[in-house]
C-alpha cells in the first residue's frame, strides 16, 4: 500500500516540478514613467529686454493766431535704440487659449531733426530746424493669444500709451545761427496695436523669451512755439503754433520670467 501511494506521488507531482522549471522566474514588471509636467501660463510674470523704435511726426505751422499758414505740413523723423522693463499677468484656459493684462516702460534715446518752413508773413529766418528726441514712453492693455504648443504662444496686444518729447531749440535752417525760438516738451497721449511670440526657453524653468511688434498713435496737439530772443521777436511772445501728432513703431525681444510656469 505505502509502494502505491509513493509512486502515485511521484507520478502526479513530477509534471508539475517540470512544467514549473520551464517557465523559470516570473518577468520583470517596470513601473510606469512618471507623467509629463503640465505647462501652465496661469499666473503673472516680469521682464526687462532691449529694442529699436522710429517715430514719424506730422506737424503743420501757423502764425500767432492760426489764421495764417507757415508751414502746410510735412513729416520728420526720429529713431533709436530703446530698453524696456514690464509686468503683467495671463490666464489660460480651453487648453490652447491666453488672455491677459500688461503694462511696461521704456526708456530710449529716439531723435531726429525737427523742421518747419516760414517762407512769409514771420519774424526771423525762412526756415527753422533743431533737434528732437523721445526720452521715454509707457503702455497698459492687454493681449490675447493661442498656444500653437504648450511653450509657443502668438499673440495680439493693444491699449493705452503716452510718450514725451523734448524741447525743440531752432537754429536758422540757412546758416545754423540761433534764433531763440524753442518748441517746448509735451506729453502725448495714444493707443497702440501689436502682436508677438513668447517661447519657454526650456534650460531654466520659468525663463521665456518674447519678441513684440507695436505700432503707436498719438493724439494731436496744438503747441505755442516761444521766442526767447533774437531773431524770433520779444522774449516770452508767441511766434507760432505747431500742431503735433506723432506716430511710432518699435520691435524689442526681452527675457520673461514666470513665477509659476511648471504645475501638476
Amino acid at each position: 500500500m505505502k509502494r502505491l501511494l509513493l509512486l502515485f506521488f511521484a507520478v502526479t507531482l513530477l509534471p508539475a516540478s517540470a512544467l514549473a522549471a520551464d517557465l523559470g522566474a516570473p518577468a520583470y514588471k517596470a513601473p510606469p514613467p512618471p507623467p509629463p509636467p503640465v505647462y501652465s501660463w496661469t499666473g503673472c510674470y516680469v521682464g526687462a529686454g532691449i529694442g529699436y523704435g522710429v517715430s514719424d511726426i506730422n506737424h503743420s505751422t501757423t502764425n500767432n493766431t492760426n489764421t495764417v499758414v507757415f508751414d502746410t505740413g510735412h513729416d520728420n523723423a526720429a529713431k533709436g535704440w530703446l530698453g524696456m522693463v514690464g509686468t503683467g499677468c495671463d490666464l489660460q484656459f480651453a487648453t490652447n487659449w491666453v488672455v491677459g493684462v500688461t503694462g511696461d516702460f521704456e526708456f530710449s534715446d529716439i531723435n531726429g531733426q525737427y523742421s518747419f518752413n516760414c517762407p512769409g508773413g514771420c519774424t526771423g529766418p525762412t526756415g527753422y530746424i533743431g533737434g528732437i528726441k523721445e526720452p521715454w514712453s509707457w503702455g497698459v492693455g492687454g493681449r490675447a493669444g493661442y498656444l500653437i504648443s504648450p511653450q509657443l504662444l502668438t499673440y495680439w496686444t493693444g491699449g493705452f500709451t503716452q510718450t514725451r518729447l523734448d524741447q525743440v531749440t531752432y537754429s536758422d535752417a540757412a546758416l545754423g545761427t540761433a534764433t531763440g525760438l524753442v518748441l517746448p516738451a509735451e506729453t502725448y497721449n495714444g493707443w497702440y496695436l501689436g502682436g508677438g511670440v513668447e517661447y519657454a526657453i526650456g534650460f531654466v524653468p520659468g525663463l521665456f523669451w518674447r519678441t513684440e511688434y507695436r505700432y503707436a498713435d498719438y493724439q494731436s496737439q496744438n503747441l505755442s512755439q516761444i521766442c526767447g530772443g533774437g531773431t524770433c521777436g520779444a522774449v516770452g511772445t508767441i511766434h507760432s503754433i505747431d500742431r503735433v501728432r506723432p506716430q511710432e513703431q518699435s520691435i524689442w525681444s526681452a527675457l520673461v520670467y514666470r513665477f509659476n510656469w511648471i504645475g501638476h
